[in-house]
């Protein structure tokens, strides 16, 4: 499955100025030329207006980047992919890699992607949630409906899903039927959707793979691999 969420202006900016922390890998596809492949490189630094990608091939062609001319991105930060689109500002080949100066998007799109099989619980799973809202601590429950190595899903009141954006970091903690162990894992919320009842919304949580949480992840993979063998892990169709 494969699809994209276009972020708001602020949750936009908030992964842009992540991806600018990190240094994160950045695909370029320029339309100034058919057929030409992606070009690699990554998120050097930021602006408000502008955006520095340096690229880690080389030589690059000056007309693959003509100033003011379209091109569309990829922007690739921890296992969270998004998509934008920008103008060429101008492209320094001085010295022996090559940077480009691009207009800063105002928004950007998350693409959703399912890697795996997601489990339906036979026995009612309750899931606590905390994130951060202007500073403040926030917290709800849930009801956990499905699961994978990858992220959830649970039932939420419609006040509670509201007050989380898409883009949003969250702490999720839960315990499974039959395992004494509890799950911390920070996720992204990635969607929702009407939960059947005015009052309810179902929201997706894809799961941050990073030291801290491999350790519950590879722990909820072997879990799910014994009490659903032979469907977790599977891919999804795409």
């Amino acid at each position: 499955m494969k699809y994209a969420t276009e972020l708001n202006k602020r949750q936009s900016q908030r992964v842009i100025e992540q991806a600018i922390r990190l240094k994160a890998p950045v695909l370029i596809e320029p339309r100034t030329l058919d057929n030409l492949e992606s070009i690699k490189g990554c998120l050097q630094d930021g602006q408000p207006d502008t955006l520095l990608i340096q690229f880690a091939e080389e030589p690059i062609p000056a007309a693959v980047f003509i100033p003011t001319s379209y091109c569309e991105g990829r922007l690739f930060v921890g296992d969270n992919r998004y998509l934008f689109t920008t103008n060429v500002l101008e492209l320094d080949t001085r010295d022996e890699l090559a940077s480009l100066t691009v207009v800063r998007p105002e928004t950007i799109q998350v693409l959703q992607r399912r890697k795996f099989w997601r489990a339906s619980l036979h026995e009612s799973s309750e899931v606590r949630f905390s994130w951060k809202d202007e500073g403040a601590n926030s917290h709800t429950a849930g009801q956990l409906l499905n699961l994978s190595p990858d992220g959830l899903a649970c039932r939420l009141s419609r006040d509670a899903a509201d007050a989380i954006l898409i883009g949003d970091p969250i702490e999720a903690s839960f315990q499974l039927p039959s395992c004494d162990h509890l799950f911390e894992l920070t996720g992204v919320l990635c969607n929702k959707t009407p939960g059947g009842s005015p009052d309810t919304m179902i929201v997706g949580l894809q799961f941050v793979v990073d030291q801290h949480s491999r350790p519950d992840i590879e722990l909820l993979r072997d879990y799910l691999f014994g009490e659903f063998a032979g469907h977790v892990g599977e891919e999804a169709a795409e």
